[in-house]
C-alpha cells in the first residue's frame, strides 16, 4: 500500500491535463489529504508514515485553475459577509418617559399622610425581555430584535409611574425609588400589570391590577383594576413606545384620583 502511495503522488507530481487526474489519484492512493496556505504558495500534505509535499503549481493548469479560484471563492464569501453587516439596520433603544398631568388633574390639596412608595412592578414574563414586543394578527408576537429598552422594563415602568404620580399628587405624597422613608412610615403601592403592549394596528392596550399595602406587606383595603386603551399613530415601534408611555400617564390618572 506505502509503494501505491508513493506511486500515485508521484504520477501527482506530473502536470495533469484534466481535472478528474487528480481525483482519480487521490482515489486510488487511500492515503488522507490535507491542504493548508502560505506566503510560499499553496500546497496539500501527503500522509502515508512520511509526509509529501507538492505545490499547485506542478499540478500544472489545472492546479493553477484551482489555486486561482479558491482565492476567488474567498474574496467573495468575505465580500457577502461584508454586506450583510454594512446592510443590517441598526439597533434603536428606547425609554418610557414620564406624561405631564392635564391642567385639571394637576397636583393639588394637602400631601398624603402617610405617603406612598411604588414597590416592585410586576409584569408578564412574555414583555419581560429586552425587545420590545409589538400583538400581531392570531395571536402571535412580533419581537423585534432591532427595537430594544434601554433597561429592564419592569423597573422603566416603576419609575416612569412614580414620576407620573408625583407630578399628579401633592408635594411630599410620593417618595421616589431608592428614597428613605420618613418617620412615620410609607404605604407601598403595589402594581401588577397584566398587559401591556401594541399591536400592529398602533392599539396600546394596558391592563393593572394596584393596590396599598403596610411596609411589612400586610393588605390596606381591596385590589382595583384599571383597563387604558390608546390609539398610536401607526402601529411602527416608533410610535406604539410614546403612546405606551401615555398609558402610564392615563393609569397614574386613575390612581392620584382614587389616592386623593
Amino acid at each position: 500500500m506505502r509503494e501505491a502511495n508513493i506511486t500515485s503522488f508521484q504520477r501527482m507530481r506530473e502536470p495533469m491535463k484534466r481535472p478528474a487526474d487528480l481525483l482519480i489519484a487521490l482515489y486510488r492512493s487511500n492515503a488522507p489529504l490535507s491542504c493548508s496556505y502560505s506566503k510560499m504558495g499553496s500546497c496539500c500534505r501527503w500522509n502515508d508514515h512520511k509526509s509529501f509535499y507538492f505545490s499547485w503549481r506542478k499540478l500544472g493548469t489545472f492546479g493553477a485553475m484551482v489555486h486561482r479560484h479558491v482565492f476567488a471563492v474567498l474574496t467573495f464569501f468575505l465580500s457577502l459577509v461584508l454586506l450583510a453587516a454594512c446592510s443590517s439596520a441598526p439597533t434603536v433603544v428606547y425609554t418610557l418617559n414620564p406624561v405631564p398631568p392635564a391642567p385639571s388633574r394637576a397636583a393639588a390639596g394637602p400631601p398624603l399622610d402617610p405617603p406612598i412608595e411604588l414597590g416592585q412592578v410586576m409584569i408578564p414574563g412574555v414583555i419581560d425581555r429586552d425587545s420590545v414586543v409589538i400583538a400581531a394578527p392570531g395571536g402571535q408576537l412580533d419581537v423585534n430584535g432591532t427595537a430594544v429598552w434601554g433597561g429592564p422594563l419592569g423597573e422603566m415602568i416603576r419609575r416612569t409611574l412614580s414620576a407620573n404620580l408625583a407630578a399628579r399628587l401633592a408635594p411630599g405624597s410620593v417618595l421616589a425609588p431608592g428614597d428613605p422613608a420618613p418617620p412615620g412610615g410609607v404605604r407601598v403601592l403595589l402594581v401588577n400589570v397584566q398587559r401591556f403592549w401594541g399591536d400592529t394596528q398602533g392599539q396600546v392596550g394596558l391592563v393593572a391590577d394596584w393596590s396599598l399595602a403596610k411596609q411589612d406587606g400586610s393588605a390596606l383595603g381591596e385590589p382595583h383594576r384599571v383597563v387604558v386603551s390608546v390609539k398610536a399613530a401607526s402601529g411602527d415601534v416608533s410610535a406604539v413606545v410614546p403612546t405606551m408611555s401615555r398609558a402610564l400617564g392615563l393609569l397614574a390618572d386613575r390612581i392620584a384620583a382614587a389616592l386623593r
